[in-house]
């Protein structure tokens, strides 16, 4: 049936290969919460598994910018870290399109 086939293709957009990705406006505001409750994007890093020495935190601007998914484990971290509920969180699950921040393109207003 053809609307299986779309509706397998999008819920595979959405959920396949273990990368989710939330919307700009949710993302934003969960991580910048998290970044508050840690004290800095570095140590927010290393809450959540990030082991790198020099800059743990590079990895949370990538997820602040929408370009880096979610794993589910290091969502799970975040959500009890900040006591946001998975249900909640996933809500804001959009595919991969509509996950980069507006800022991120150049409108005609710009120029």
């Amino acid at each position: 049936m053809i609307g299986e086939e779309n509706q397998t293709r999008f819920s595979s957009e959405l959920f396949g290969e273990g990368k989710i990705w939330l919307s700009a406006d949710f993302r934003t505001e969960l991580l910048n919460a998290a970044i508050e409750k840690a004290g800095s994007i570095n140590q927010l890093g290393r809450v959540l598994g990030y082991r790198s020495r020099v800059h743990p935190g590079w990895s949370v601007r990538q997820l602040l910018t929408g370009a880096q998914p979610f794993t589910y484990q290091r969502l799970v971290t975040l959500s009890e870290y900040t006591g946001c509920p998975m249900d909640r969180i996933m809500k804001y699950q959009v595919p991969r399109r509509r996950a980069r921040n507006h800022q991120n393109f150049v409108t005609r207003a710009d120029l």
